[in-house]
């Protein structure tokens, strides 16, 4: 097979270092992506409550399994934003998958939500509390799919919707093109750079793509400029907002 990446940080093994700064924005936009009521209603909060009804009650190695599943869970989410940086700090799913990934750990709490409240209910009531507790199940598991499809079917970025047009000055990106294949992206390199277009490089493009592109352009009006003697040359140059 050819042309499949390894899956590891796009930084290598010490990217987490070098992003540092992405840090806190990823684990915040794994936490309010978890709850977010637009996204997944009381889901997680309904978790959280049985997670804390089980532990008063007396239980200790379901809820407590289930505390340290949600908290890999956030730290997971968390890192795949931040090895990442071609993702956007973002639930646009053009731009980043989180809504997805929060998704699995969403249809897991339709198994423990009432495994949980089942402990939490004293031994005579116990049937009824079973009874009460399974009856949440449909509710949890329907949470996902219909939230999902509250927008319309389920679909994948194309190319263009993986693209930040620029609208104002600072750091802008001159992108030459966009592909899936690395030898595609490494011919468009040679050519831009044989037509004198020397600071520009392969990078990742967010959605999976690799993206040609000129960084850290300073204004519209330079880029513009760009655009204009690209065009001279056969090339065709888009200005867009520079990843985070």
């Amino acid at each position: 097979m050819r042309d499949l990446g390894g899956g590891g940080p796009e930084a290598g093994g010490t990217g987490l270092f070098s992003h540092a700064d992405r840090a806190w924005p990823s684990l915040r936009l794994a936490l309010t992506t978890s709850f977010d009521w637009n996204t997944w209603l009381m889901v997680a909060p309904l978790a959280l409550v049985a997670i804390c009804v089980a532990f008063a009650a007396g239980a200790r190695v379901l809820p407590g399994y289930s505390s340290l599943l949600y908290v890999f869970a956030i730290a997971g989410f968390t890192y795949s934003t931040w090895a990442f940086p071609s993702l956007g700090i973002s639930t646009n799913p053009a731009l980043n998958p989180i809504v997805r990934l929060t998704g699995e750990i969403m249809l897991l709490s339709a198994g423990l939500v009432p495994l949980l409240l089942e402990r939490a209910w004293p031994d005579p009531r116990r049937v009824a509390a079973r009874a009460a507790a399974w009856a949440l199940v449909p509710v949890a598991a329907l949470a996902y799919p219909v939230a999902v499809l509250a927008g319309g079917a389920p679909r994948f970025p194309d190319r263009a919707e993986c693209a930040q047009i620029a609208h104002s000055d600072g750091n802008i990106d001159a992108v030459f093109g966009r592909f899936r294949n690395p030898d595609a992206a490494n011919a468009l390199l040679a050519k831009v750079r044989r037509l004198g277009f020397m600071g520009s490089q392969v990078e990742p493009g967010g959605c999976g793509y690799l993206k040609v592109d000129i960084h850290s352009i300073p204004t519209l009006a330079v880029g513009r400029d760009l655009a204009a003697e690209a065009e001279k040359v056969g090339l065709h140059v888009s200005l867009e907002k520079a990843s985070p």
